[in-house]
């Protein structure tokens, strides 16, 4: 018998690694597709000198208690507080830099919340202490409304389940507080020892960078980020930052003080507006053009395009005869909605006003298939195919309108006052001289419609409202 030769085993080993290799490829490009987004993470040890307190990063508590190692933090620069009833953390606030697969470390000294000095105390001009009201949806005026009657009892205010649900959409913070029936008695009048009968209560304001002066219910303070606001009276507040030059995100922090020892962080970041690109805001008015202003200035007529600042942004539309104005248009512009588009829709006004237009005994060869007729700037009447020898127009609204009436080339421009039941008649005729022709009107504005009626029976008449 032939000795084998190692030829066939060489051949097993070449089919297994045109089968292998592609597979071990094909299995390093998954693993390198899957963690191409991957984001890089790091790890934050947090210590206090008194354990169990409630660790929050970026202003959110991450459910971890001190002390402890909280992983998987992606990494940048992270806003560290702690929370813990009874106590303020001293410092209130530590900025960390989170570093990929590196441990960073945070520590807090817990601080009595009865031993601090004075509390803080805004101005009641700015500050609504009155908003225990029939619900909570009372709250959303800052500054405050007029005092309100039927004050629920302090010790147990309610929140509605709809109202949780908005204040989720929202950036306010309401405490955890048990719902109570409708039939709780009330209390109509508030002592100023049960306004100021919280204690331990604390709202940190923290901004990166810092250094942005505090602003309270829109009223200024004498406060610098970060700062804490302690021993404040029951109420509803809207913390926000006067930051001149820099983008603040959020807008405003909204904050419901009900109970003793709550502690509440409002976290904003803020960024040079000379880095971000510059808004712009796209206005029209349809069906017609009309006067455009934003933020007070005329900027166009129809259409425009202009730039705007972030934040509040206020378009209006000039009035227009015979058109309902569209109400002022208010908008926000934020980093993530920079290029916003705004269109007023005017609404015609309709009356009983109407409008005749007839050529006159000598106009040459009328074709009503070449008349087109303008009131305000829109087009009401627009070549219609059909032959007529008169066009009477109803519906419209009274007072003085321009009317345009184009035939062929020519057009003519007048202001026609139009009178509620009453025909405005319009006769045509072209005037040619020195070879020159020219559009001529003929106005009657007080015709009644009985009386054009019987001077037009003879008339094939389009009637069109």
């Amino acid at each position: 018998m032939p000795r084998r030769g190692p030829r066939p085993i060489i051949q097993l080993l070449a089919n297994l690694a045109k089968i292998a290799i592609p597979l071990i490829v094909i299995a390093y490009g998954a693993m390198w597709i899957l963690n191409l987004d991957a984001t890089p993470h790091g790890d934050l040890r947090v210590t206090t000198t008194v354990p169990g307190a409630e660790i929050h990063i970026d202003g959110k508590q991450c459910g971890a208690f001190s002390d402890t190692l909280v992983s998987g933090i992606p990494v940048g620069r992270r806003l560290i507080t702690v929370r813990a009833p009874g106590y303020i953390a001293d410092p209130e606030v530590i900025i960390v830099e989170i570093e990929k697969d590196r441990t960073a470390s945070a520590s807090f000294v817990m601080r009595d919340s009865t031993e601090l000095v004075r509390p803080d105390h805004v101005q009641s001009r700015g500050v609504r202490q009155e908003i225990f009201s029939d619900d909570y949806r009372s709250m959303r005026s800052i500054p405050p409304a007029p005092p309100r009657s039927g004050l629920l009892d302090f010790s147990d205010p309610v929140v509605s389940d709809d109202d949780r649900s908005a204040a989720n959409d929202r950036q306010v913070h309401l405490p955890n507080v048990t719902p109570r029936s409708e039939n709780t008695a009330t209390n109509n009048v508030i002592t100023d020892e049960q306004r100021r009968s919280l204690s331990g209560t604390q709202i940190t304001v923290t901004s990166d960078p810092p250094g942005a002066r505090i602003a309270v219910n829109g009223a200024r303070t004498t406060n610098s980020t970060p700062y804490t606001f302690r021993g404040l009276d029951r109420g509803y507040y809207v913390f926000s930052l006067d930051a001149a030059g820099q983008l603040c995100s959020p807008d405003s922090v909204e904050i419901v003080l009900v109970e003793n020892g709550q502690s509440e962080l409002a976290a904003f970041s803020l960024e040079p507006l000379e880095k971000l690109p510059v808004p712009q805001v796209a206005c029209s008015t349809k069906p017609l053009a009309a006067g455009i202003k934003v933020n007070g200035t005329a900027v166009g007529v129809g259409s425009v395009k202009v730039s705007a600042d972030y934040g509040q942004c206020v378009v209006e539309f000039a009035d227009v005869p015979g058109y309902r104005t569209p109400d002022p248009i208010q908008i926000t512009i934020t980093r993530d909605a920079r290029n916003q588009e705004v269109i007023g829709a005017y609404e015609r006004l309709t009356g009983s006003a109407m409008l005749a237009v007839l050529p006159n005994d000598e106009f040459p060869r009328f074709d009503s298939k070449k008349l087109r007729i303008f009131v305000d700037n829109e087009l009401i009447l627009d070549a219609p195919p059909q032959k007529f020898d008169a066009t009477l127009l109803g519906s419209l609204y009274p007072g003085e309108r321009a009317v345009r009436i184009v035939y062929e080339d020519l057009a003519a421009d007048e202001v026609i006052r139009l009178i509620d039941g009453q025909v405005a008649e319009v006769t045509l005729r072209i005037d040619a001289m020195f070879g020159k022709r020219k559009l001529k009107l003929k106005i009657k504005t007080d015709v009644s419609l009985d009386r054009w009626q019987a001077r037009a029976k003879k008339l094939n008449v389009l009637t069109q409202s």
